[in-house]
């Protein structure tokens, strides 16, 4: 690691409450704010709590938790994150400067004025070893006020007027977004913050005081993106794949089976696909034995009851009911946090024949699921004549799917 003949400190902002994140969580997952949510089997504070106590030789560490937060029960589960560089909490305020400036004070009776100090955002946990040990050279440039990531805007750019109509296109050749750590002297960061209460991060405070000259970019990639909505946490798992701290997704597998007796005049309804035929499927809903398989192997494989735990027969509600409809409930509020990584699925009967209505049989589920077509294997089976399905008494569907837990 580069060794700095420098004194830095760092302070770790956590204090948001994260309702732009919140608002459009999927249903089933925590509610808590973003800080606290688990990313690769950790804490998303985590991993920045982690990189920057090892990576940027820092003297101390100020995690600045929301105004609700609980310093004294929580200080011991952070500190296990930052191995020997010593950890302090405080409580934030409304605004990030106000939690920077609480920051700034727990280390008051500790750092000189021109002690450096490190501001990074929680909701950034894919830093980097790299980005670092370029910070911390950037810092060693004679006469250097501060220094910052960035990294280049990549999209097209636009101006909207007031009305909300295209105004004009703007070049991004000399764009860049503002990223976090940024490092500035103590007092510096204190006279600034001061002076500009409302600026949205430490660059903007000390450049409307002392000017943008002596501020340094450091010019990075851009994996070390911020998690604002709950999207974002797809983003950065991709980034945080190989950090130490992440854990691997658990893989489980589920088996699921169902069968139907047919009966006349009944409609045929099979991977949510209507099959001209005479005979139809008995059951409480549409009888889907396909969809009521897949069903079952995903509940199974995540370890919950069976359909009729969720889907009771006894549950007027789901008379007639569609399966396809069923499914897309059962995906989005049960199943989480476990996702489809692949299905196959057999249909056995006699008549009639189901090999020209798999690929509609695949759309749909693809549709209900969010998965492409390809991750979908159904394979179509006679009895060979033996027993109740060679009588074309009924229907059979057997069904084995892969999850992984998101």
């Amino acid at each position: 690691m580069f060794k700095q003949a420098l004194k830095l400190w760092s302070i770790v902002v956590a204090a948001g409450t994260g309702s732009r994140f919140c608002q459009d969580l999927p249903k089933g997952q925590s509610m808590k704010s973003k800080q606290y949510q688990l990313v690769g089997g950790h804490p998303m504070t985590a991993y920045s709590l982690y990189t920057i106590s090892r990576f940027l030789s820092t003297e101390g560490i100020v995690l600045v938790l929301p105004e609700d937060g609980e310093c004294e029960r929580e200080i011991e589960f952070w500190r296990s994150y930052t191995g020997s560089v010593p950890l302090f909490l405080c409580k934030g305020g409304n605004t990030r400067a106000e939690s920077v400036q609480c920051g700034l004070r727990i280390i008051s009776n500790c750092a000189d004025s021109d002690d450096w100090v490190a501001v990074h955002d929680a909701a950034r946990p894919a830093l980097m070893f790299d980005d670092c040990q370029s910070l911390t050279k950037a810092l060693l440039n004679q006469g250097i006020m501060g220094a910052f990531l960035a990294s280049p805007e990549v999209d097209s750019l636009k101006e909207f007027s007031d009305g909300g109509g295209l105004n004009r296109s703007v070049s991004n050749d000399r764009i860049y977004r503002a990223q976090t750590p940024q490092i500035f002297r103590y007092t510096t960061l204190v006279e600034s913050l001061s002076a500009v209460p409302d600026a949205c991060d430490e660059v903007s405070a000390v450049e409307f005081l002392h000017g943008s000259e002596l501020i340094y970019p450091v010019i990075i990639a851009p994996h070390n993106i911020k998690v604002t909505y709950s999207h974002d946490l797809e983003a950065v798992k991709l980034h945080l794949w190989f950090h130490p701290l992440y854990q691997k997704p658990l893989i489980r597998v589920g088996y699921g089976y169902d069968s139907h007796r047919l009966s006349e005049g009944l409609p045929l309804v099979v991977g949510g696909v209507c099959i001209p035929y005479p005979r139809g499927l008995i059951g409480h809903s549409d009888a889907d034995v396909l969809l009521h398989a897949l069903m079952d192997a995903l509940l199974g494989g995540c370890g919950k009851a069976d359909i009729g735990h969720y889907f009771p027969q006894t549950d007027d509600s789901y008379k007639d009911a569609n399966s396809l409809q069923l499914l897309t409930i059962l995906y989005r509020d049960v199943i989480f946090p476990y996702r489809v990584i692949n299905i196959d699925a057999t249909i056995i009967a006699e008549e009639p024949r189901f090999s020209p209505f798999v690929e509609g049989m695949k759309d749909n589920i693809s549709k209900a699921l969010g998965i492409d077509q390809s991750c979908i294997g159904i394979k179509c089976k006679t009895a060979e004549s033996m027993g109740a399905l060679g009588r074309k008494e009924g229907i059979v569907a057997q069904v084995v799917v892969s999850l992984w837990q998101c």
